[in-house]
């Protein structure tokens, strides 16, 4: 359960917001500079992906993973909140694509030390499943929301998502860092 939760609410939004963000920027009123603002989320994106990689065995794979979904939730719901304010927007959304992005980093560790090995490939197998269908379901849905309820409507569900991605990791996610994989399976069950 704690790695389908966490990888579907980790690219929920992340992928939605990401395939329409020159839609959602023009729709929070900051202009229609598609080339530009692809570039600045992508520029962004890789620059977290890159600080997760270097971090992610050195902090721990609970702490790269259980603030940034808290704190990108609430970047998320400061722009749905203020969407007139540029420093608000920006800001927001810059820290929320890169912490998030970071956390990504999670993704090709994380999932392969949570389960046993008899069970590891389908456990990840599966996780991997949940997140694309996450990312389905955001990307599919976006649009629509955008359309009818408006740009903080469908960032307060992307904060939202990303808030259920921290809760059940802060409950359910075992530390593994510098565990080999049968102590990490082993604490993951609870053995």
């Amino acid at each position: 359960m704690f790695a389908s939760a966490f990888r579907a609410a980790l690219v929920l939004p992340y992928f939605a917001i990401g395939t329409f963000w020159p839609q959602v920027f023009e729709a929070l009123n900051m202009g229609d500079n598609a080339v530009a603002a692809l570039l600045v989320h992508s520029f962004t994106a890789v620059a977290g992906v890159t600080a997760g990689c270097l971090v992610v065995d050195r902090i721990g794979r609970r702490r790269l993973l259980i603030p940034p979904f808290w704190i990108t939730a609430g970047c998320l719901a400061l722009v749905a909140l203020w969407p007139t304010s540029t420093p608000v927007i920006i800001g927001g959304f810059l820290f929320c694509i890169f912490l998030n992005a970071a956390s990504s980093a999670l993704t090709a560790v994380y999932p392969l030390k949570v389960f046993p090995t008899a069970l590891r490939t389908t456990g990840v197998g599966f996780a991997t499943a949940m997140s694309r269908v996450g990312a389905a379901i955001g990307t599919f849905l976006l649009p629509m929301g955008l359309e009818r309820f408006g740009a903080e409507f469908v960032l307060l569900i992307g904060a939202g998502v990303l808030a259920v991605g921290g809760l059940v990791s802060q409950f359910l996610a075992p530390e593994t860092t510098d565990m080999d994989l049968a102590r990490a399976a082993r604490k993951a069950r609870g053995a």
